[in-house]
């Protein structure tokens, strides 16, 4: 449209600018032409650009994890549209409707909260983790991938319950049984170590909670060569476990020289704890995964401990479904439950 009106300047004849311009067919189009540019544009496309910018605030608002509902997409719309000089638009629910139609957007469930800090470093972030991912390309060659090694922590509750489960449509409320509220709130750890060769290596450590942070002696613990068992009051490490970890774990996989994979826990994270601790001599080359990297980044996480946890609770469904005579908190029962998983 800009065009035919800089074309169509004085002194040009109407059947020039008809040769130039084909849907041109009547004086009366250059006229409107004319006044649409004067006014920035015809309506259709003052509503596209209200459309735009709708949608660009939109877009940048989900790019930094920022909530937006329905009134604040009106709101940017008709802010818009005050500047467009659109005097009758009213940001109604049907041009909202088609507005969500037309660019794929919904009403979501909020799924995960992250930090503000999380979301301003998305770009240094990024760049630590490209670090970290060159830097164990380097360093990976030079060892057998059975001794790249990555370790990590992966917490169990005692119980644990579907978040899902079929009912009645309608219903306003879904219950479900469990054996103790507290047991699926309290939690034991376990830490397995797997190596680049594909292989679980055994032993694998165990943490359960004890109130003392010892068990107790009138009850005899499951023993099995392929897991050690310790705990805490917390059922997660603490330094003196980590030591006992390395002492009774990683010393008896690794007799040379290995590489071991481990996140930003500073425990773990620190090489003078296993050079203080191995007793064989060996060489630890150690790489730590930069923070928030490690659900990407630590082999543990997205290939194995996950998988290990859905299997887990299809275990204690199972249970909690056929009603069977298992008690899948007890102590013994936990143990046999993770032996069951290293061995299969």
């Amino acid at each position: 449209m800009q065009r035919v009106v800089d074309f169509a300047r004085p002194g040009v004849a109407f059947t020039t600018v008809q040769h130039a311009f084909r849907r041109v067919t009547h004086p009366m189009q250059l006229k409107r032409f004319r006044e649409y540019v004067a006014n920035n544009g015809n309506r259709r496309q003052k509503l596209e650009r209200v459309e735009h910018f709708v949608l660009d605030r939109f877009r940048s608002a989900r790019n930094n994890n920022l909530p937006v509902h329905d009134l604040d997409v009106k709101r940017w719309a008709l802010s818009q549209a005050k500047i467009e000089n659109i005097d009758d638009f009213k940001a109604s629910d049907y041009w909202l409707l088609n507005f969500k139609k037309r660019n794929g957007i919904s009403s979501r469930k909020v799924t995960k909260l992250v930090s503000h800090l999380e979301v301003v470093d998305k770009s240094i972030i990024k760049q630590t983790v490209d670090d970290f991912v060159a830097e164990a390309t380097k360093h990976i060659p030079k060892y057998k991938f059975d001794f790249v090694l990555n370790a990590d922590q992966s917490s169990f509750n005692y119980e644990i319950a579907s978040n899902r489960a079929l009912s009645y449509a309608g219903k306003k409320a879904t219950y479900l049984s469990v054996k103790s509220l507290n047991a699926i709130s309290h939690s034991y750890t376990v830490m397995p170590i797997i190596s680049a060769a594909g292989q679980l290596l055994s032993p694998v450590f165990i943490c359960l909670q004890e109130p003392t942070s010892r068990f107790q002696i009138t009850r005899a613990v499951f023993s099995a060569s392929n897991i050690v068992t310790s705990c805490s009051t917390s059922g997660k490490l603490n330094k003196s476990l980590a030591e006992y970890w390395i002492k009774e774990v990683l010393d008896k996989v690794v007799s040379n020289r290995f590489l071991l994979v481990v996140d930003q826990w500073s425990l773990q994270a620190d090489i003078t704890v296993y050079e203080n601790n191995l007793t064989k001599g060996q060489s630890c080359k150690l790489l730590v995964i930069p923070r928030r990297a490690t659900s990407t980044k630590q082999p543990c996480d997205p290939y194995f401990c996950r998988q290990w946890k859905v299997l887990t609770k299809g275990i204690y469904h199972r249970v909690s479904l056929d009603e069977l005579d298992v008690d899948l908190r007890s102590r013994d029962a936990i143990i046999k439950l993770q032996i069951w998983f290293i061995i299969n």
